[in-house]
């Protein structure tokens, strides 16, 4: 049972009414030890009353032993159904979801044995918060200004990949392009079905669809939880001859072990007439 503030408030008017009766009886100096221990033995058991009901952190009684959130990506990782896996002493909850503060679902929880579980089908966004609903009382597990669960609450980043790559320092001679330094990511999805992880990345330099040259940079490349990223010195990219105002591209390309290849177009070069001029991709 849950006491009310009310109730608080009453007991604790009675205990200090109580108490203020016993000083009035000792500042009096009454001989009537009846009264005295009538009133101290009133004061310890209100007290009592008072430390029962409220419980040492003011809990409900509900105290919960697991809460726990556990996701399932979809096959076309455009969603995943999030679990709610909660041991607890009430009789039913539910699990909320919100975005911002819209109720994207509610989902009741089915018992078995002394756990609680609720699943609901959330589709691949960023910003979600979940809470565990039990009576009146609704308890966030994870939000963004809390996310104790980041690939739940940023779902849509959790489910993608991508990759990119930042040109540093670069220069064109000897009939190349040198990359002197420049810095390669690829993100594999943290919520994945097939457990994808990079399989080879490269360089490609291109004029419109056409290769022109390509170098393999996956050997520089670290790898942590689904991250690969590191960076790239003096690559070398030979350049054929250009016609003034002709362009190329310089591309990064990751590809996965389910064979999809991400792409990111890093930067691109315009001929001129005394040289070079980039722009970013």
């Amino acid at each position: 049972m849950r006491i009310k503030t009310a109730h608080i408030a009453l007991l604790l008017s009675i205990l200090a009414l109580a108490v203020s009766l016993f000083n009035g009886v000792q500042v009096s100096r009454s001989n009537d030890e009846a009264l005295i221990q009538a009133l101290m033995a009133q004061n310890t058991a209100l007290q009592a009353q008072i430390d029962a009901l409220t419980g040492p952190s003011g809990s409900s009684g509900d105290a919960l032993a697991v809460a726990e959130l556990t996701a399932a990506p979809w096959s076309d990782s455009r969603g995943a159904d999030v679990t709610l896996i909660l041991e607890t002493t009430a009789e039913s909850a539910l699990l909320r979801v919100m975005s911002g503060g819209t109720v994207i679902t509610e989902a009741p929880c089915r018992r078995s044995g002394t756990v609680l579980t609720a699943t609901a089908q959330i589709p691949a966004g960023n910003g979600y918060t979940y809470s565990m609903v039990i009576g009146s009382e609704a308890t966030t597990l994870a939000s963004p200004e809390n996310p104790v669960y980041p690939e739940l609450v940023f779902l849509a980043d959790a489910l993608s990949a991508y990759c990119n790559l930042v040109v540093g320092d670069w220069y064109v001679g000897d009939d190349a392009l040198t990359l002197s330094t420049c810095y390669a990511q690829v993100r594999t999805p943290i919520l994945s079905t097939a457990g994808l992880t990079c399989t080879q990345v490269d360089l490609v330099l291109k004029n419109g669809d056409t290769v022109l040259s390509q170098v393999d940079v996956t050997d520089a490349l670290t790898e942590e939880s689904g991250s690969f990223d590191g960076q790239i010195s003096n690559a070398v990219l030979p350049l054929p001859a250009l016609t003034d105002g002709e362009q190329v591209d310089l591309w990064l390309e990751a590809r996965l072990s389910d064979g999809q290849v991400l792409t990111a177009c890093a930067a691109t070069w315009y001929a001129m007439h005394d040289g070079f001029s980039m722009s970013a991709g």
